[in-house]
């Protein structure tokens, strides 16, 4: 057989072909940046293909759960205040999941069928409310195959083909972080070394999604760039498309920026179990949470009065919660909510410049402020959650105290077994275990819920509407 008449070598071929194809067109449509933006860019085409290469091989049999989303293979919009868990199982088996929550406020555990490409629906799911756990955070879950007469148990229903447990962090820098892992039920046969076939049909799978990035990415940018600085419902993640939790309602927003510019982003907080917010790199990427504040999650952000305050820029302002932009022009900033009793208010997005000669009036800063540099004591006193602790940076240590205590302390209270399960937003019917009933468990007060009061006087003026950046 000639090498091109060879499936294993027309599979490689392709997935060569499908990464210069990809190289090509991003470096087209990046031609117009920065050196810095273009390197990133093929910094993001790599870790997509990393991602998906840490996942070609799997073995649906004796199936692993692997970490996702880490900083080396971001693939489009990582979250890192998450810990996500993902493997590829068979509908018909039955599976074992072991674990501990650690720190996790919350944890959830979805099965997923593909819809073609990218897409993807859940179909099964079960979260800690309904999860037992032992006095450590311990637990276990039997997936697939039929109810037990007790414990947890995850239905797999027909044609679902993934698992993704999600750790849930309010302060993960500092969290005490969860683990999971799965095993078969059953003992499989010893399978063939290698499955042409399959090996084949992953190259294809892996060339596929990589040559779809760049047209990502350029889909991505239009959207937040019509018009930018303005934040929107993000509808079309609903119901867990593109494998995300079907509980979180999404809003997003691009901005873009000059240099000496900024984005202050306020609005009302929501009833819910968990919010945060974070922000992305034009390419889909988280910015670098590693070493600067990109993202803040209802325990981390300051609340004063029910109202949250963010400032994207590449600077510290002085003022609300900074996200800090890495100087880029243009970027994305999304929250997520889960399970809102209501839907999110869109906050207001509004302009203002640090320069002396700049004509965008913020409404934060006064005349003296403008001639005379930032005001310090605008920073105020808003309260954080009692139990946080969080390094901003070098010059905003907020030490809080540790989180692990808080959630102990909420793993031994109202942990009840009986009683019903309240009906919540965004939930997949038919999902949960059989057999039994929970009652809800009781959030600690440092979840992120509910109106925290400022822990001191802040008073806040009035703000004028202050006039869009952009076009």
């Amino acid at each position: 057989m000639s090498g091109d008449a060879r499936p294993e070598v027309a599979a490689w071929n392709g997935l060569v072909d499908a990464l210069r194809t990809a190289g090509d067109k991003l470096a087209a449509d990046t031609a117009d940046l920065d050196p810095a933006e273009q390197a990133d860019g093929f910094r993001a085409l790599v870790r997509g293909l990393s991602n998906q290469l840490s996942r070609l091989e799997v073995d649906r049999e004796r199936p692993e759960l692997v970490p996702f989303n880490g900083w080396r293979h971001k693939f489009l919009m990582d979250n890192p205040d998450f810990r996500y868990w993902v493997t590829e199982v068979r509908g018909d088996r039955t599976y074992r999941i072991r674990g501990n929550r650690g720190d996790a406020s919350y944890l959830s555990v979805t099965v997923y069928k593909r819809t073609g490409g990218i897409g993807s629906e859940a179909t099964a799911r079960i979260d800690s409310d309904a999860i037992g756990f032992d006095d450590d955070g311990g637990f276990e879950i039997v997936v697939g195959g039929t109810a037990p007469g007790v414990g947890d148990w995850l239905d797999l229903p027909d044609r679902s083909g993934a698992i993704w447990v999600r750790f849930f962090h309010d302060d993960v820098a500092h969290n005490e972080l969860g683990w999971c892992s799965i095993e078969p039920v059953v003992e499989p046969p010893v399978p063939p070394s290698i499955d042409p076939d399959r090996f084949t049909s992953a190259l294809g799978t892996l060339a596929a999604t990589t040559s779809m990035l760049p047209t990502i990415f350029e889909i991505s940018t239009k959207d937040d760039l019509d018009p930018p600085n303005t934040l929107r419902h993000w509808s079309e993640m609903a119901g867990g498309a593109v494998f995300t939790e079907p509980g979180i309602h999404y809003v997003r927003g691009g901005w873009q920026l000059q240099p000496d510019q900024a984005l202050v982003i306020e609005g009302d907080t929501v009833e819910c179990r968990y919010w945060n917010i974070l922000a992305y790199s034009r390419f889909l990427n988280s910015l670098d949470f590693r070493y600067r504040p990109v993202s803040y999650t209802g325990a981390t952000a300051t609340v004063v009065d029910g109202r949250y305050r963010f400032v994207v820029a590449a600077e510290d302002p002085g003022v609300g919660d900074w996200i800090d932009s890495e100087g880029r022009d243009f970027g994305i900033v999304v929250m997520r909510f889960l399970q809102p009793t209501d839907t999110p208010p869109l906050p207001s997005a509004r302009g203002w410049c640090s320069s002396t000669n700049c004509e965008v009036n913020d409404g934060l800063l006064d005349a003296a402020t403008a001639h005379g540099g930032r005001r310090e004591h605008l920073r105020g006193s808003g309260s954080r959650s009692r139990c946080t602790t969080r390094s901003i940076s070098a010059g905003r240590q907020r030490g809080r105290r540790d989180r692990r205590t808080c959630h102990r302390e909420a793993r031994g209270r109202g942990s009840g077994r009986a009683g019903a399960v309240a009906s919540r937003p965004g939930a997949v019917p038919g999902i949960g275990r059989r057999g039994r009933t929970v009652e809800r468990r009781r959030r600690p007060e440092c979840a992120g819920r509910g109106d925290r009061k400022a822990a001191g006087a802040l008073h806040l003026r009035q703000d004028p509407a202050g006039e869009p950046l952009g076009e």
